[in-house]
């Protein structure tokens, strides 16, 4: 008489594939999540997603169940090397932030008009990444009636995180226009001028001491909640920049 095949056994090793494969996709998302999002406020999301996982993941292998037991074990395999992801994994460059710098903006359209006012920077070690602030107080105003202008410059793809305008020269900038005199409503008026695929800018020489880009055909809406066929806006000039000396650590 033929005895029945051990079906544990037969699920052993077909179990344990299962999680070294799981163990390895873990660590492979997880690495490229932490880079990707390398901001520790943004790579947090990462770790909690990953508790979240071993958590369900243990709770559904206490489960004595021939089916629902694996799941949890693979799912437990994912979360673990997740975690061994985030440490062993690729990290961003640390960056430094320098001490107040200038910032001028030269319109050519729709008016022409020339403005400057402080900004600071973040950087790299080897200038590739760079992001420049505008001031507390934006660019100088012609009057007290003048809107305020707030600009800010990104270069590189650590700054392309959440943006889904980003570019793929990883360059853009923003404009912040505020009004000086509050409306009727009592609302402050706020207009977002800010780069998109669409748009036309070229970049300057740039060096850890500063650098300039030309721009044109920006678009007007919020970069973080984009909209449908959003207008155009008529902005078209230059921006130019210095940089202070480093003044901070290393940000992780």
């Amino acid at each position: 008489m033929t005895r029945p095949p051990n079906l544990r056994r037969q699920i052993r090793p077909r179990l344990i594939a299962a999680l070294v494969v799981a163990f390895a996709i873990g660590v492979a998302a997880a690495a490229y999540l932490d880079w990707y999002m390398w901001h520790p406020m943004s790579a947090i999301v990462t770790t909690l997603g990953l508790i979240v996982l071993l958590i369900v993941g243990g709770l559904a292998a206490l489960i004595r169940s021939p089916w629902i037991r694996p799941i949890g074990l693979i799912v437990v395999a994912v979360a673990v090397g997740g975690f061994v992801g985030q440490a062993v994994g690729p990290s961003r460059p640390a960056t430094h932030r320098t001490d107040t710098g200038s910032m001028r903006l030269i319109l050519t359209g729709p008016g022409a008009s020339d403005a400057a006012g402080s900004a600071t920077c973040g950087m790299v070690d080897d200038g590739s990444q760079i992001l420049v602030d505008p001031g507390e107080f934006g660019l100088a105003r012609a009057s007290e009636d003048a809107d305020f202008h707030y600009v800010s410059v990104a270069i590189g793809d650590m700054w392309d995180f959440g943006d889904p305008l980003a570019r793929p020269d990883h360059v853009s900038l923003t404009i912040r226009v505020i009004k000086a005199l509050v409306p009727e409503d009592g609302k402050p008026g706020e207009t977002i001028h800010t780069t998109d695929l669409a748009s036309t800018v070229t970049l300057g020489p740039t060096t850890h001491e500063g650098g300039s880009i030309t721009f044109a055909n920006l678009v007007v809406e919020d970069p973080f909640a984009p909209t449908p066929n959003a207008p155009r806006s008529d902005f078209a000039g230059t921006i130019s920049w210095t940089c202070g000396p480093i003044v901070s650590a290393p940000e992780a």
